[in-house]
């Protein structure tokens, strides 16, 4: 034991040695010593940089945040207010969506082109209006959904050239409720375009 504890203590001394030669080699050498001090400051360098990066990318992300949430609050501070017309003539059918494929007016954004469904931006009263004529003399078999349940039906019958009827609702709504005009029987119906056929909705009260 006592052996060993000499071993250890000898160990510990040539370390401490060899520490203090490498000190003293290090301060005998001053081009040593400036070539450490030069990767030192390159490195310090090249943390500001990165640093700074982090920084200019955080102080972006922030003002994006920003917009957001003023775009956000622009927008929950709208009144909901839509009109879409059909200006290209259309054949429906089967259930289909008489899709309304040019948005006058979106207030909110509520109304999706793509789908013809008005999504309500926020809860409320709504007033609801669609205004569809016939082409030929087909009829116009159509009704007025809140989400998939039936609100009004609408007739045109195509005895004559362009034919119309109008569907008018009052309709209570939940956030993200859909309003559409959709098609209803068997057969296909022509719908005339030509800027003839609208959809408008707007916000009453909250």
């Amino acid at each position: 034991m006592q052996l060993f504890l000499v071993f250890m203590f000898v160990l510990c001394l040539q370390t401490v040695q060899s520490n203090k030669n490498a000190i003293r080699l290090l301060l005998n050498d001053p081009a040593l010593i400036m070539e450490r001090l030069s990767q030192l400051e390159n490195t310090v360098q090249q943390q500001t940089v990165t640093i700074q990066k982090q920084a200019a990318s955080i102080q972006t992300q922030a003002q994006h945040i920003h917009q957001l949430q003023n775009e956000v609050n622009s927008t929950a501070n709208m009144t909901p207010a839509f009109f879409a017309i059909l200006t290209t003539s259309s054949s429906i059918g089967n259930a289909e969506i008489l899709k309304f494929n040019n948005v006058k007016t979106n207030t909110g954004g509520g109304y999706d082109v793509v789908t013809g469904v008005f999504i309500a931006p926020k809860a409320g009263t709504y007033h609801f209006t669609s205004v569809v004529y016939t082409q030929g003399t087909d009829d116009a078999v159509v009704q007025l959904n809140k989400n998939q349940d039936l609100l009004l039906r609408g007739y045109s019958v195509g005895t004559t050239h362009a034919e119309s009827h109008t569907m008018n609702a009052i309709v209570a709504l939940q956030k993200g409720d859909h309003i559409y005009v959709q098609h209803r029987g068997g057969s296909s119906d022509a719908i005339l375009g030509d800027s003839h056929s609208s959809y408008s909705g707007f916000l009453i009260s909250e």
